[in-house]
């Protein structure tokens, strides 16, 4: 037993007053179709396409409910209609008529050449009632006498017969309570003024939050649309879906007031892969994450900072490194003891995954903790002691050792000699580059005095981590048929040049990181419909992708919004920070669709690169 429905979601508005906060509102329409027994639904609010406010989630919600009819007013006196003994009609005079004895209501209308009776009473065709004062036989054609709006009391006469109009008003009910009113051959009794009124289901609906959960609560059972109810006069309603509109309030000021919270773990050699430490940050905006070590730890341990919306689909988020104010997504202990921030806004779940193991007997801490107050990094440049200016020069063949050397000083270069060296920076800004394994390379480099205001002659050319050894990849479908049922496309791998076909799951490269950064659609009608295609990246951190695994990304849908064969339409989404999936032998990717016809036409690339 459960109450299922379709939604819409309306438009955010944001409001901002002189001297006050931030608040926003978005409603969300239901149409909720109920089983006849449940009172409750429930959703969570952060579902696809809702609008993140950077304000967290929302402090309160309101909701209404449409009523549905269950009963209505007596109906009206019907001309020439069996009335049953007790039927009750509302009259036209604001009264309630009862029939006290049965009979068929006055139908008869003029017609041509035909006898009537002495006082006999018709309906001309302009409504009004004719009695045969007296009676005979009418004449070939309407009387010309017969008008629209008749004076009551003016005489026709009508070949054989005599007519007295009685007026447009017919019955002439009494508006006294048990007087009675002839009607043909029904005999109707008042009963008093008609203050009936229709009378509605209408269900009393509370609404609560619990961090996103929505929750509509009803005091009955939803009525499922085809039920019926007949009211007292024979009139029957039937049920249809229930219309509820949910407004979500967010505010500010909420964001503000999200206590700090923090959590810890301590991971080792005996720590399983795919171990983490979740936390939900409902309304916080930063968090911030310190890896300690402690021992010795030879290899693996690495670690990636995920988000979720709804605690079941995990994303990589980057974040910023405290010593060098670089970017990642990823932590090892190779790199040493580390802190990251990370801006979290929007999202309700937060964890830390170890995704390799822990070679060595040492281990590491991990302590998270959230801010409800943005990051905002400073850097300050300037000149560091000898002992923390790291740099390691590798010396390659002379062709590919390229330096340039201001101010005075030595520097010789052997071409063939191998290793590594090191560059320190002592406190009179003189730079000595050592060779560590040969004596051959020995050079001293002079810093020159520049005057404030003067352009520098010489400059270091640097490089992106991101952008160092990375290989294109690139996946794509051609002429891919449509399924109505969602599975995983074949595509066609193409990594740096080496084609693989048949892929419908993608290994990242262990030790790798894969960023997604762009994803181009298309689809083609090969029928008289609306064409549509809904494709879906997923991820699975152990083992092969499925159609139903985790959603990485949704593809916005894609549809021809034309019913005509051979029609098409398309979509390329960019994506500048990329969507990253580290790689340790066992995270993959894929990607699904959904569509509206077999005979749909389907072109698809996906492309990133790893690094």
């Amino acid at each position: 037993m459960s109450i299922t429905g379709t939604y819409t979601l309306g438009a955010p508005v944001i409001t901002a007053t002189s001297g006050g906060g931030l608040t926003a509102t978005q409603t969300i329409t239901y149409a909720l179709t109920g089983d006849g027994a449940a009172t409750s639904f429930s959703q969570d609010t952060l579902i696809a396409g809702a609008a993140q406010f950077g304000m967290g989630l929302p402090v309160s919600v309101t909701a209404t409910i449409t009523r549905q009819q269950i009963s209505g007013t007596p109906p009206a006196w019907v001309a020439g209609k069996v009335y049953a003994l007790n039927t009750q009609i509302g009259a036209a005079n604001g009264t309630i008529q009862q029939v006290t004895t049965a009979g068929t209501s006055l139908g008869t209308v003029w017609t041509a050449n035909t006898t009537y009776t002495t006082n006999q009473q018709v309906f001309d065709p302009y409504g009004n009632i004719q009695t045969a004062t007296v009676g005979g036989m009418t004449g070939t054609s309407l009387p010309s006498n017969f008008t629209p709006n008749m004076g009551s009391g003016v005489i026709t006469q009508d070949n054989g017969v005599t007519w007295t109009c009685g007026g447009n008003v017919y019955p002439a009910f009494s508006a006294t309570p048990t007087q009675t009113t002839a009607d043909n051959s029904v005999v109707w009794t008042c009963e008093g003024t008609n203050s009936v009124v229709p009378t509605y289901d209408t269900p009393i609906i509370t609404p609560t939050l619990s961090g996103s959960i929505l929750t509509l609560s009803f005091n009955e059972a939803l009525k499922a649309p085809g039920a019926t109810n007949t009211d007292a006069y024979g009139t029957i309603f039937t049920y249809t879906t229930w219309a509820v509109v949910v407004t979500l309030h967010y505010s500010a000021s909420a964001v503000s007031s999200v206590p700090v919270t923090a959590t810890t773990a301590t991971w080792n050699s005996g720590t399983a892969i795919n171990t983490n430490l979740p936390m939900s940050i409902n309304g916080v905006a930063t968090v911030t994450v310190a890896f300690t070590i402690t021992g010795t730890i030879t290899s693996g341990g690495l670690v990636q900072c995920q988000v979720s919306e709804d605690n079941v689909n995990w994303f990589p988020i980057q974040f910023t490194t405290t010593p060098t104010f670089g970017v990642s997504s990823t932590w090892a202990p190779s790199v040493g003891n580390f802190v990251a921030v990370l801006n979290v806004a929007g999202f309700a779940y937060f964890r830390s995954i170890l995704g390799s193991t822990i070679v060595g007997s040492g281990s590491f801490t991990v302590v998270q903790q959230t801010s409800a107050l943005p990051s905002q990094a400073s850097v300050t440049v300037g000149q560091p002691v000898a002992a923390l200016l790291q740099a390691t020069a590798v010396q390659g063949t002379a062709a590919s050792l390229n330096a340039t050397v201001v101010g005075t000083g030595t520097f010789a270069v052997q071409a063939a000699q191998s290793g590594t060296y090191t560059v320190g920076i002592s406190a009179a800004q003189t730079i000595a580059v050592t060779q560590a394994t040969a004596a051959s390379l020995n050079a001293t480099v002079v810093g020159t005095t520049l005057t404030k205001g003067t352009q520098g002659a010489a400059g270091f050319s640097v490089q992106e981590l991101k952008d160092a050894g990375r290989n294109y990849v690139s996946f794509t479908a051609t002429a891919a048929a449509g399924v109505t049922a969602e599975a995983l496309l074949s595509l066609s791998q193409n990594k740096q040049g080496t084609v693989t076909a048949g892929v419908t799951s993608y290994t990242v490269t262990s030790g790798k990181t894969l960023r997604v950064t762009s994803i181009s659609v298309s689809v083609k009608s090969a029928a008289a419909a609306i064409a549509f295609a809904r494709l879906s990246l997923r991820h699975n951190t152990a083992g092969a992708t499925i159609a139903t695994s985790p959603v990485a990304y949704l593809i916005p849908e894609v549809n021809t919004n034309s019913a005509t064969s051979g029609t098409s339409a398309w979509i390329t989404v960019d994506i500048p920070d990329g969507i990253e999936f580290f790689g340790n032998g066992t995270q993959t990717i894929g990607l699904s669709h959904l569509d509206q016809a077999t005979t749909n036409v389907l072109n698809v690339t996906v492309y990133g690169f790893e690094y």
